[in-house]
């Protein structure tokens, strides 16, 4: 599921630049999550707990700029993986803005064929860098390789990330991990835990084991999805009953 946020102080403006977005990513097969926000103020608080993969950003926003918003973004977080796409009715800004690197900046009255190429260029951006899972812990920005991951365990309302050497905690829905890293085949082998199949050692009816000789059952509701997902994929099991 990919996280977009729409920051501009006109809901109809917002609301055109979802409504274009939904219908492109319905044809699509695009699964997206949109939040949209009306001043600088109001996207800069939920950046501290929150992680976008893209924001459509207005310049003139209130008493915290787009410029102030694109500062802590990139500045105070450290964050360098949330792509930004600015828009404003005022080309004389588009200069001061290419050193938050930003996709492109699009003026108002947003033309839709140039939005959909904007969001095209994201997507583009967005499958070069999807080897990479980004998080926050705190207001510290994270970036681990998919191949380093061995799996996520949800706990306590939190989500633990296990590698083979360290281990990071962090706020995210177990749900929308699924959705996000199914095509990277991690397996949700159940309700609180989603498995790297490429750091599967063994696989059993009821187990799997990773790598780290960690053993995680398989819930009976999934075993059958488990099974099917071995079969198609032509991974010898062990030990399954009939």
């Amino acid at each position: 599921m990919i996280r977009i946020a729409i920051v501009d102080d006109a809901d109809v403006i917002c609301e055109s630049i979802e409504n274009f977005l939904n219908k492109f990513s319905k044809n699509n097969g695009i699964g997206i999550e949109f939040d949209s926000f009306y001043s600088g103020t109001e996207i800069i608080e939920r950046l501290k707990n929150a992680y976008f993969d893209c924001i459509f950003l207005d310049i003139e926003i209130g008493k915290k700029s787009g410029i102030d918003v694109s500062r802590f973004l990139r500045e105070t977080l450290k964050n360098e993986t949330t792509e930004i796409i600015y828009i404003s009715s005022h080309r004389q800004y588009a200069i001061d803005l290419f050193d938050f690197d930003p996709i492109t900046f699009l003026l108002k009255p947003i033309d839709k064929e140039k939005l959909i190429l904007a969001f095209k260029k994201f997507l583009k951006r967005l499958k070069i860098s999807e080897e990479i899972f980004a998080f926050k812990t705190g207001r510290e920005l994270y970036r681990v390789p998919l191949k380093d991951i061995l799996y996520f365990e949800s706990c306590d309302h939190k989500i633990i990330l296990h590698t083979g050497e360290d281990n990071f905690e962090f706020y995210d829905k177990m749900d929308r991990l699924v959705s996000l890293l199914e095509s990277q085949k991690f397996l949700n082998v159940h309700k609180s835990y989603l498995v790297n199949s490429k750091h599967i050692q063994k696989y059993e009816y009821e187990l799997i084991t990773i790598d780290d000789g960690k053993v995680i059952p398989i819930a009976q509701s999934k075993r059958k999805t488990i099974r099917e997902w071995q079969l198609e994929n032509d991974i010898e099991e062990t030990g399954w009953k009939f």
